[in-house]
């Protein structure tokens, strides 16, 4: 196993399907999954697997932008400390270059939103992965080009990334005052024992 030691970005699909999978009310039916509960268990599976703290090092992240996408929704304020925030790293980039970038997405079909979200992880080097399950925005980046650094997937391809062993248990797990405390589906080959 080669470390990844690469930051993420999480568009706001998947910070959703992550809060669906992690509220205690979801669990994984009985296979196969539909998409919808294959992209919350990948999603669950990206936040307790792709840490620093794991030998594949990954970073999450997110932006500003996404941020506030997401606070509409009074149940995801508890995010707000969750992720740090990519336009608020030392490396702050001018706002029409980020608009340049925006408007190259928006051009290849992305919507004005989503294609911010890939403009903020496409301008930064550092960012090796932007993980969307919107089949609209990932048809766009392709069409729009992706620079060298930057991989798009979906939460089902960013979960195999990750490489997870059969019986792994992950670096990071739900706090012991969570509905999730007892509860060990995230765990490849133990998500429906």
């Amino acid at each position: 196993m080669v470390s990844i030691d690469a930051w993420a970005y999480l568009d706001t699909n998947i910070i959703i399907s992550l809060t669906e999978a992690l509220d205690g009310r979801w669990r994984p039916p009985p296979p196969p999954l539909d998409r919808a509960d294959q992209q919350r268990l990948s999603a669950a599976r990206i936040f307790l697997y792709g840490s620093p703290a794991r030998w594949s090092r990954w970073y999450l992240a997110t932006s500003g932008d996404a941020r506030l996408e997401l606070r509409k929704a009074e149940s995801l304020r508890w995010l707000d400390v969750m992720f740090p925030e990519v336009d608020r790293t030392a490396d702050r980039f001018p706002l029409e270059i980020i608009e340049a970038e925006t408007a190259r997405y928006q051009s290849a079909g992305a919507k004005e939103a989503d294609a911010a979200h890939l403009a903020h992880a496409s301008i930064r080097p550092w960012i090796r992965r932007f993980i969307t399950d919107d089949d609209r925005l990932r048809r766009a980046a392709q069409r729009g080009g992706l620079p060298d650094h930057l991989v798009i997937s979906s939460s089902a391809e960013a979960e195999q990334a990750l490489q997870i062993a059969e019986g792994e248990r992950p670096p990071i797990a739900p706090h012991s005052t969570s509905p999730l405390a007892n509860e060990c589906w995230w765990i490849p080959g133990s998500e429906y024992t």
